[in-house]
């Protein structure tokens, strides 16, 4: 059996340093603790021990590692009722829709969604066209993609636009309405 010793040419034999962990201590906190040691105030070295052994659990483990990650849009929180992933990826016109910023309504919905056009309502009464866009993967049959798209451009456009979980139920219901008539 052999170990491997670096080679020194004065003839000593010195063993390979252990590796760094990452975590070092400042010149100035090195100095201290030296300085320390030196004067036999284990008191010292003690307490300097536990301040940096608590930075080190701090930088390594988050502070608070059971919170529940609720947000607005997830007011029950993601540790213990996560939404749902969206089966696709998911635009709204050029905007992509992710799903840290959705509602488990929205997510929900987005999910129900099938390629076509509908219509939607607005609060001033005017019914204008929702279009769910389909890109297909390559096998033809899977969609990679959904953009949806409705007028909005103009000023005129803008205004008056119900909720998007709003519009998402109305075009769902639509589906289901086309659905009912079709197996007529």
């Amino acid at each position: 059996m052999s170990v491997d010793v670096p080679f020194d040419p004065e003839g000593h034999d010195a063993p390979a340093p252990p590796p760094r962990s990452g975590v070092a201590f400042s010149n100035d906190q090195f100095d201290r603790l030296v300085e320390a040691i030196r004067g036999g105030q284990t008191d010292r070295v003690a307490a300097e021990a536990e301040i940096h052994a608590l930075a080190m659990r701090k930088q390594l483990r988050p502070e608070n590692d059971t919170h529940p990650d609720q947000s607005v849009f997830n007011p029950r929180g993601e540790r213990d009722h996560p939404r749902p992933l969206l089966v696709c990826e998911m635009f709204l016109g050029p905007y992509p829709l992710e799903r840290q910023t959705l509602t488990r309504q929205e997510i929900e919905l987005l999910n129900q969604l099938q390629p076509g056009s509908y219509e939607i309502t607005k609060a001033d009464g005017l019914v204008i066209p929702f279009h769910v866009i389909p890109r297909m993967r390559v096998d033809g049959k899977t969609v990679e993609r959904i953009t949806i798209a409705f007028p909005c451009a103009d000023d005129d456009q803008k205004q008056n636009f119900p909720s998007f979980a709003t519009m998402l139920r109305e075009v769902v219901d639509q589906q289901e309405v086309r659905k009912l008539t079709a197996s007529m």
